[in-house]
Order: structure tokens, then C-alpha cells, then sequence
């Protein structure tokens, strides 16, 4: 599968289909975390939108203060980490956090809001394990974390969630340990709801690969009472993921089929039964949004009447999630997504793409994608809402081969919502595709000198400069002098080896490493090195892996020590 990163965004090119490691559209409004004084512990006080109604009361505080008023106050911590740029945290928000039902739920929480780009939150977002934007965690009121939840799910589906989280005192993995160990049918439902919910792609802390997902949330889903029948639906369709990941890291080696043969039929009829209630798809949205044909796959290895039959449920769910009012604009938007993966894979199934040639769209499904983007352009007028919804419009249009009405939505609509640089980047891989090196090194720049916010800033920052190194290798001036100012910038910070902020910057050192294969350039890294290394007497040094280490270790080689004493 062939990713393009594009800011957060991941574009893939038409032909190439959406499933593991798929940006979850999970995936809020922008909310003023101010760092207050250490003794200020005062619980949240209910707040106004701008629109005059009541809104979640996020804490105004430090987060470790945040952290010590739960325990005070013997209440859970809800914690929810996103960004202005985010388009899945803008889907979160509109979706959940501006709901009453849930605005009210809150008041039982202590709800801290930590945008990446708050000071110090880089610090935090590694502590934390925090991997991609959003991601929302329930702590215990002592500090444990509970679970990090999903946000595909219905309100009334994360008030139950909710409900489940605070009645726990232990975090997932013990729960999943203590269930395994006890026997599924004699669980506690809070503890089957809690691992029915959790959001397993951003729980890594619970260290489960592939094979062992798939061999739990099969005992999960086959041992679960039959009442509890939304989590047994979230059990069968984490097992189908799992399923799917295990044959593709298996791909071209004699192991087994990762699903017995003789099971097969009595899955697909429990997937087809998932796809026809409303209940259960909007359940599981992000299987049905991004592995309808990878399920198909799996489940109809013959193809055949068994095929036709499960593309066409599919079909049938995405066509009611598209014509459904009470959903979002996006949700209702992005039910397209399973309809063209299946649109290829009937057609690959039927030609096998012999000749080499990507896939083509028909006409008629190139029509339903431009009528249902002008539909979506023409009902979402605010910001927050558009910044999600601009990218699920043109990942659409390019899709289905096109990429010229995808790029002039750009243009036109960009500066419309709430963080124009997310889609310049965009639009700067649009003109890298087309080979017009120069406009697209201008958009790159032009996405990062127009970024908000202290991560945001370097996010961009080393995005454009790799694509320097990379497009424009023989401009070692400009490489030069541009890398000092995104750099300097960036040490300008006190978490600038930390979380995010130190995941890029190892980026970055790679392209630059890369640009000195030969060699010619090792004048100019020594210079960027010393840059970075006069910096590092300002960061940390406690731990193996502190920010100053970190710093010191810049642009050095294995066995080779730092340039300078730090």
C-alpha cells in the first residue's frame, strides 16, 4: 500500500485501498488550556459556547494539578488530547462534545482538554503514550489509566462506556488479564463492555500483537452472553481486523488460513446481520467505513454468490448511513468509502488488474462522489466542521480518479476553515505528484509559515524540510538557512525533545543523513549540529533518555560523541 503523508493527513493514491493504519476519523473545537498556578485546584466551572449554550467545562489548569483535584474530589479524569488542525478532532467535537446529554455526563468527570501545542504538552503526550490526534483516555481518580476510547460510536453508546469506565478501578489490561483468567460467560458486563470499547488501535500499552488479538477477541466474541449483543458485535469485528492483519503479515508464507475454513459461512452471515441493523453498524462505523473489501476478502475467499451477496449488504448499510439524517454530514459522507472500495474490488475480482493498468471509476460513480461533495460543501459553513469534512471531500474526489476536482476544492475552500495549512501541505503533494517541484516546495513552505501553535509550528516546519532535502538536494544554502530557523524556533521550547516535537525530529535527521549519502554535505550538517548541541545545557538531564541526551545525540553518528561538551 502506498501511504503520502500530507500534515496529519494520510492521501493515498487512486487504486490503493483504506485499511490498517488508517487515519481514524476518530478521530473538538479549540479550547483555551491556560497553565494556571500550582495552588489554583478549583474544579471546572460550566462554561458558555459562543453561541450562548452550555459547554463542557474543560479544566483551566495544569495537568498534573487536574490529576490531584480527581483524587480530591474522588472523581474519574477524562482526558481528551487533540488540535486546531486536527480534522478528526473537529468530527469528535461536532459529534460528541456539543451534545447536551454529554455536556451533562461530564459533570461527573474531571474533563481536561490538552491540545498538542500547550505548553509542556509534548511532555505529556509521551508520558501518556499518546500516539496520534485525537485520543481520549479515562483515568481513575487515584491516576490509572482505564481505557483510551473510541470516537465512532453513538452518544447513547458512550454513555454506557462511560458508565462502565467509572465503575472500574483497573485499567484494561488487568481487566482483559482478569476476564481471560475468570472465564468470559461469568464477567462482569462492565468489564465485557469496558474491552468491547476500548479503542485497541491506540491501546499499545496493553502489548498485544496481531495472533493474540485474534485469538481473544474470538474467546470474547464466542463466550459473551448473547444479551450483550452490541459488545459481542464490537468482539467479532475486532476479530475480523485482527483476522486481516495476521493474513497480510503472513502474506506469501505456508501458515494457515488465520480463519478455519469451516467457520467461514456462519461469520459471514453474523457480518451481513451486523450490516443490517442500525444498532450494531453504528456500533462498529469503522469497520464498516474502511474494511468492507478486506472483510469481503476474508470471509468469501471463492468469491462467487457468497460474495455478491456480502457486497451487497454493504452496500445496503452504507447507502442507509448516506441517506440517514440524524448522522453528521462527514459520517453521512464518508459512507462513499466502503462503496468505492467495493466498486474496485468487483472490478479487480473480474480483471485482476492483469495488464498493470490502476483501476479506473466509472462514470456514474465519479457523478455520486461530485453530487454528494457539493451536497456536504453546501451544508458545512462552519470552520471547526469544514476542517473535517474538506478532507473527507477531497480524499473522495481523488479516489475516484479526480484529482484536478479535488485540488480546485482546495484552492477554493481551504481558507474557510479553521487551519488552512493542514491542506496548503496537501496541495503542495498535489503538485509534487504532477512534478512541478518548485510550486510544490512553495505550498510546504507556505503551510508552515502560516502553522499555529508550538508543535504545529515544527510539524510543518520538518515536513517543508524534507521535502527540501528531498526535491531540492543542490540548494544547500537555502537548507542551510532555513533549517537554523526551524530549528532555532524549535529550541526555543521546552519540550522540544519530547513527544511529537522528538518523533519529527528524528524525521528530519534521517532526511538529513539521506541528503549526505555522499558525503558533500558533512560541512553543513557539522554546522546544523553545533546549532542544535550549543542548546542542550538548557534541557533536562535526569533519566537515560532525557531531553538533554537527546539533544546532544543530534546529527551524531553510532560510537561517535558529541561535537561539543554538553
Amino acid at each position: 500500500m502506498a501511504h503520502r503523508r500530507s500534515g496529519h493527513l494520510f492521501r493515498l493514491r487512486p487504486g490503493t485501498r483504506l485499511a490498517l493504519g488508517l487515519p481514524l476519523l476518530t478521530l473538538a473545537a479549540l479550547f483555551c488550556f491556560q497553565a494556571c498556578d500550582s495552588e489554583n485546584s478549583e474544579a471546572p466551572v460550566p462554561q458558555e459556547s459562543p453561541g450562548g449554550h452550555a459547554s463542557i467545562a474543560w479544566y483551566e489548569g495544569d495537568v498534573a494539578d487536574a490529576f490531584a483535584l480527581a483524587e480530591n474530589q474522588g472523581k474519574p479524569l477524562f482526558l481528551y488530547w487533540g488540535a486546531e488542525w486536527c480534522p478528526p478532532c473537529h468530527y469528535l467535537k461536532d459529534k460528541l462534545f456539543t451534545r447536551p446529554e454529554f455536556i451533562a455526563r461530564m459533570e461527573d468527570f474531571v474533563p481536561v482538554y490538552l491540545d498538542g501545542d500547550t505548553e509542556r504538552a509534548q511532555i505529556w503526550g509521551e508520558e501518556l503514550g499518546i500516539k496520534g490526534y485525537p485520543t481520549v483516555i479515562v483515568f481513575s481518580a487515584v491516576g490509572d489509566e482505564i481505557m483510551r476510547m473510541p470516537s465512532t460510536l453513538p452518544v447513547d453508546q458512550y454513555e454506557a462506556v462511560l458508565d462502565a469506565a467509572m465503575g472500574s478501578t483497573r485499567p484494561v489490561k488487568a481487566v482483559l488479564a482478569a476476564v481471560m483468567a475468570g472465564g468470559v460467560s461469568s464477567a462482569a458486563p462492565a468489564d465485557l463492555a469496558t474491552l468491547a470499547f476500548s479503542s485497541w488501535e491506540q491501546a499499545r500499552p496493553v502489548g498485544l500483537e496481531a495472533p493474540e488479538r485474534l485469538a481473544i477477541f474470538r474467546r470474547l466474541y464466542d463466550e459473551s452472553p448473547t444479551e450483550m449483543e452490541v459488545e459481542r458485535s464490537r468482539f467479532l469485528t475486532h476479530y475480523l481486523v485482527s483476522a486481516i492483519e495476521v493474513e497480510r503479515q503472513s502474506s506469501g508464507s505456508s501458515e494457515a488460513a488465520p480463519i478455519p475454513a469451516d467457520e467461514i459461512e456462519d461469520l459471514r452471515q453474523e457480518a451481513i446481520r451486523i450490516l443490517g441493523s442500525q444498532e450494531l453498524r453504528s456500533a462498529n462505523l469503522t469497520w464498516v467505513r474502511y474494511f468492507s473489501a478486506d472483510t469481503v476478502e476474508l470471509l468469501t475467499p471463492n468469491a462467487g454468490q457468497e460474495r455478491a451477496e456480502l457486497m451487497k449488504a454493504w452496500q445496503s448499510a452504507a447507502a442507509e448511513i448516506e441517506s440517514d439524517p440524524t448522522l453528521s454530514v462527514d459520517d453521512r459522507l464518508s459512507a462513499l468509502l466502503p462503496q468505492i472500495d467495493l466498486a474496485r474490488l468487483a472490478d479487480e475480482s473480474e480483471s485482476a488488474e492483469a495488464d498493470g493498468e490502476p483501476w479506473e471509476a466509472t462514470e456514474e460513480l465519479k457523478q455520486q462522489v461530485r453530487e454528494r461533495v457539493t451536497w456536504a460543501s453546501n451544508e458545512v459553513t462552519d470552520e471547526g466542521q469544514l476542517q473535517a469534512t474538506m478532507s473527507t471531500m477531497a480524499y473522495l474526489l481523488s479516489s475516484v480518479g479526480l484529482e484536478g476536482e479535488a485540488e480546485a476544492l482546495l484552492a477554493a475552500r481551504m481558507n474557510d476553515t479553521v487551519a488552512p495549512y493542514y491542506f496548503m501541505s496537501w496541495m503542495g503533494s498535489i503538485k509534487e505528484d504532477d512534478g512541478k517541484i518548485d510550486e510544490a516546495l512553495a505550498w510546504y513552505r507556505q503551510a508552515y509559515e502560516s502553522s499555529r501553535g508550538r508543535y504545529s509550528r515544527f510539524r510543518w516546519g520538518s515536513m517543508y524540510l524534507r521535502h527540501l532535502l528531498e526535491l531540492a538536494p543542490d540548494e544547500t544554502q537555502t537548507i542551510q538557512e532555513h533549517s537554523m530557523e526551524i530549528l532555532g524556533e524549535l529550541l526555543a521550547l521546552e519540550d522540544a525533545f519530547a513527544g511529537g516535537n522528538y518523533s519529527r525530529l528524528e524525521g528530519l535527521e534521517m532526511g538529513y543523513q539521506d541528503w549526505n549519502e555522499s558525503g558533500e554535505h558533512s560541512a553543513t550538517l557539522a554546522e546544523l549540529r553545533d546549532f542544535v548541541h550549543d542548546a542542550c545545557a538548557r534541557f533536562p538531564a535526569e533519566g537515560e533518555d532525557s531531553q538533554r541526551f537527546r539533544c546532544s545525540s543530534f546529527l551524531v553518528h553510532e560510537n561517535e560523541p558529541a561535537s561539543k561538551p554538553v
